[in-house]
């Protein structure tokens, strides 16, 4: 059985969050989309994941607290990253919690609003944080519905799967290719 995941994520995100974007009639800033692609493409592709088991008022205080100001910088970014996350990708992990929604997407918004307002000099992209801030609820609301429509159930994969493998089934072979999968007959993979 052969099975490759998607060499290029971005794209597979990009195609995802746009599709996200039209579903929900939402026209995020390009500098703001392409964060929230790359945001994804770190997460999935790394070990650099942000913060999502510390709470974000002892994220915001470690970033108040912290007296290098590139470090600063990095920490309300992070508790952004992560309020995003969280609000997005997993929101009943700050429902399990007993967090209230508007919590989270507050201090993300405050959060990208400092990393704003804190970024290096030298740094041309901080407005990024500020495009970031000002539309962290469509952002959020975005990548909730990236998350239904990429939301992959495995046992329809793995019937996907042998439908390949053992017919050779071109319907089975696109949706999986939809999800970002590509399975070839068993006969292709001696070949």
């Amino acid at each position: 059985m052969l099975l490759d995941y998607r060499t290029d994520l971005a794209e597979f995100f990009r195609s995802h969050v746009d599709d996200a974007q039209r579903s929900l009639d939402v026209a995020l800033e390009p500098e703001a989309e392409h964060y929230l692609v790359v945001l994804l493409v770190r997460i999935a592709a790394t070990a650099d994941e942000p913060t999502l088991d510390r709470p974000l008022v002892l994220q915001w205080k470690d970033a108040l607290d912290e007296p290098n100001g590139a470090r600063r910088f990095l920490r309300f970014r992070g508790m952004g990253d992560s309020a995003l996350l969280v609000g997005g990708l997993f929101p009943e992990s700050h429902d399990a919690r007993g967090v209230t929604d508007g919590y989270v997407r507050g201090m993300g918004r405050h959060a990208y609003a400092e990393a704003a307002r804190t970024a290096p000099a030298e740094m041309r992209r901080a407005r990024v944080f500020e495009s970031l801030s000002d539309s962290f609820d469509e952002s959020v609301r975005v990548l909730l519905e990236f998350r239904e429509r990429a939301r992959v159930d495995v046992d329809d994969v793995a019937r996907l799967m042998a439908a390949v493998l053992r017919h050779g089934s071109p319907e089975a072979a696109r949706r999986l290719a939809a999800m970002g999968l590509v399975a070839r007959p068993s006969d292709e993979m001696e070949n």
